[in-house]
């Protein structure tokens, strides 16, 4: 069974930001108002980036802007003393390879 990323990030997202608009569902968001998504896309992988779909979100990519690629994120980390920092994802996220699973068992067993 193929699991879409939707399913447990886009649509919750979508979701949280009309409730913080003050518009849950069904209401309509009234024109001209939105809130703005900043998304930590790095150059290496712009392909992702991609519009919100909805004209209640803007999405905004500040890696983008800036022109860094992961190593220039990873720089960045070291230089404040956060060179040890994993790559972001859920806990419970599928898409884990077994590298983020046995980091998971092995830091945070609780997780």
């Amino acid at each position: 069974m193929q699991i879409s990323p939707s399913e447990y990030n886009i649509t919750p997202l979508k979701r949280a930001a009309r409730h913080l608009l003050g518009y849950p569902h069904p209401r309509r968001v009234p024109r001209g108002v939105y809130a703005g998504q900043a998304i930590g896309i790095s150059t290496d992988e712009f392909a992702r980036a991609k519009d919100s779909g909805v004209n209640f979100l803007r999405n905004v990519f500040p890696l983008l802007d800036l022109g860094w690629d992961q190593a220039r994120c990873l720089e960045y980390l070291v230089e404040r003393g956060f060179g040890q920092t994993v790559k972001s994802a859920c806990v419970g996220c599928p898409f884990h390879g077994n590298a983020g699973w046995r980091w998971i068992s092995d830091h945070d067993p609780d997780g």
